[in-house]
């Protein structure tokens, strides 16, 4: 800090301006999006307001952050926190598809229109050029036609799955974003829809960390359904009551005011100059989505917490300074001091003597807020106002949730909707999960999703590359409530099977099984495979009128000859086989029929 101020004593930076100024003299060349006709301040404010601390709109707001971020930096140099993980569920947000398709359709309309207004300048610089045209619509036509399609640019993105961008929307990987959803039975269909990725740049590392499951992705990531082999822990499934929240409930831009308001109504000290706010040491900060909006004594947190709570709870809102607390707010409130019921370790009296002194805290304390989108979220019951509160990873880790009726402790205060809600969907219809080794369990995720089974059932109107189907799907006799509650048996796969295992004489085996001839020929396990072909009448590089179907009034050969229907084509039903007569199309050029075998 000394040496930056030193520095900008020799430069002279003692006003704004000139501070912008020097930050966009530095910058400017590679600043995207900053044009040869901006000032050096232009520039500096674009750098702040696009660059440095984006979440925060005003200049105080991105001071303020700096401050706390340095704060923070300061605490843990001098050993006074843990560092964060930043594999720990509480540090990180979902990348939902719809906002990943934004991101990346917004960057290229820019780019169309950058490139448009280069143009521009470009054409006006020409002294031929003739002004008026800038009011003429088929020149600003041509001047946005002349870039690629952004629609085919988006389309090339879902077809392959790779991110070609500028500034690759800062994002650790270029490829990989894009899945074909499988359509092999419905639960392996249904289960696209539910998994979370930790991202391809992942897969790569040779540490195993990223790997863990941790207790703070309790309830939130399935500790069951992974794959094994290379994506084992990086491609996780989020739980039963997982929501990744993909719209905000209430506009919290709009309604700082309010919520700023109830805030100091409830013991927090706000900022009321233009300056950063001075507060005691002891005070903890209130961050709001990365904004700080005040300071609150450590003795007054808990009550403005728990009042927090109760206003998020309420079904309808009592108060018109309610409704500003949208009911999935995220409150995390990490109070100072080491949070842990386990025993620490016994020290030696020299060192314990030192570690007396400074408790060493795994959080920098304060009161997190949290209201944006993108973030995990799930219900639990909260035991003191009895209602149901949604609960977010960072605050789940400071909360004492008990999961059944007797965990209830004195300082316990929410509790588990259902148990079961720490499973994913497919691994919470598993039967007497509970018995099983822990692998077993992971196994079963997977094969439920190899079966062959009911994929869908509206299978004349599809056309499907590939389907397998299974004939004689039957409902399992043994099966959880949540194979009931989510439909399973709509699309059910497998039969119910009766399994015998001798393991004393030359018969036991591995991996194989010796199936009763008489089960099989009555139809266990019987299924089909369909495939689909595509036949152009006139495919690309012919001309267009050389082919056509065969006309019986005008066309004397007869297709019956070859076992066809009158128009050429094969009879619906009928049996193909390697060489059979497929269809019979009349070549205009030739003037002749042509006929095409089948080739499979």
């Amino acid at each position: 800090m000394e040496v930056l101020l030193s520095d900008g004593n020799k430069l002279g930076l003692h006003s704004p301006e000139k501070c912008l100024s020097y930050l966009g003299s530095r910058f400017r060349t590679v600043l995207d999006g900053v044009t040869s006709d901006m000032t050096d301040v232009e520039v500096g404010r674009f750098l702040l307001d696009r660059v440095i601390l984006i979440h925060a709109a005003a200049y105080k707001d991105k001071f303020n952050i700096l401050c706390l971020m340095i704060e923070k930096l300061y605490a843990f140099v001098a050993g006074e926190i843990e560092s964060d993980n930043l594999d720990s569920v509480g540090n990180q947000e979902t990348l939902l598809g719809g906002h990943l398709y934004a991101q990346l359709l917004a960057e290229k309309l820019q780019d169309a229109l950058t490139a448009a207004k280069l143009k521009l300048l470009k054409d006006l610089k020409n002294p031929k050029f003739d002004t008026q045209q800038i009011r003429n619509p088929n020149y600003l036509k041509k001047l946005i036609d002349s870039q690629t399609s952004i629609g085919k640019k988006m389309e090339h993105f879902l077809a392959t799955g790779n991110l070609i961008s500028r500034s690759q929307l800062d994002l650790q990987q270029t490829a990989g974003f894009v899945i074909v959803a499988d359509k092999l039975n419905n639960i392996r269909y249904m289960s696209h829809f539910r998994s979370i990725h930790r991202g391809q740049y992942f897969t790569e590392m040779k540490t195993t960390t990223v790997r863990k499951l941790l207790p703070e992705a309790w309830g939130f990531i399935c500790p069951v359904h992974t794959p094994d082999g290379s994506p084992c822990g990086l491609l996780n499934h989020i739980t039963l009551s997982n929501f990744p929240l993909a719209q905000e409930e209430v506009n919290m831009h709009e309604q700082i005011g309010n919520f700023k308001i109830l805030l100091t109504q409830l013991g927090m000290h706000a900022n009321q100059s233009d300056f950063n706010l001075i507060y005691p040491e002891r005070y903890l900060p209130i961050v709001l989505d990365g904004i700080v909006m005040g300071y609150i004594d450590p003795k007054m947190a808990p009550h403005l917490v728990n009042s927090l709570r109760a206003i998020k709870i309420e079904t309808t809102p009592s108060a018109e300074l309610h409704k500003c607390v949208p009911s999935t707010l995220e409150v995390a409130y990490l109070p100072p001091g080491r949070q842990s019921t386990a025993p620490l370790p016994e020290k030696s009296g020299e060192q314990a003597d030192k570690e007396d002194k400074k408790e060493k805290s795994y959080f920098f304390p304060g009161i997190y807020l949290s209201s944006q989108i993108s973030r995990m979220c799930r219900p639990v019951q909260n035991l003191v106002t009895g209602g149901t509160e949604w609960i977010g990873p960072l605050e789940q880790v400071t909360l004492s949730i008990a999961t059944m009726e007797e965990d209830i402790r004195l300082d316990t205060t929410h509790q588990e909707i259902d148990p079961i809600n720490m499973l994913s969907i497919i691994a919470s219809t598993i039967p007497f999960c509970n018995y099983n080794q822990s692998p077993r369990n992971m196994y079963q995720c997977q094969m439920a999703k190899q079966t062959m089974g009911t994929p869908y059932h509206n299978h004349p109107y599809r056309m499907d590359n590939k389907v397998y189907r299974l004939l004689f799907p039957q409902a399992p006799m043994v099966r959880t409530a949540n194979h009931d509650k989510y439909d399973f048996g709509l699309c059910p796969s497998g039969t119910n099977a009766v399994v015998a295992v001798i393991s004393y004489t030359g018969y036991d085996m591995e991996d194989a099984m010796i199936l009763n001839k008489g089960a099989f020929d009555r139809g266990f396990g019987h299924a089909c495979v369909y495939k689909s072909y595509l036949r152009e009448l006139n495919p690309e590089g012919a001309p267009k009128s050389k082919f056509r179907l065969l006309n019986k009034d005008k066309d004397r050969d007869d297709p019956a000859e070859k076992g066809l229907d009158q128009d050429g084509l094969p009879h619906v039903g009928m049996k193909l086989e390697q060489g059979t007569t497929e269809q019979c199309i009349f070549d205009t050029v030739l003037q002749r029929p042509k006929y095409t075998q089948f080739k499979d």
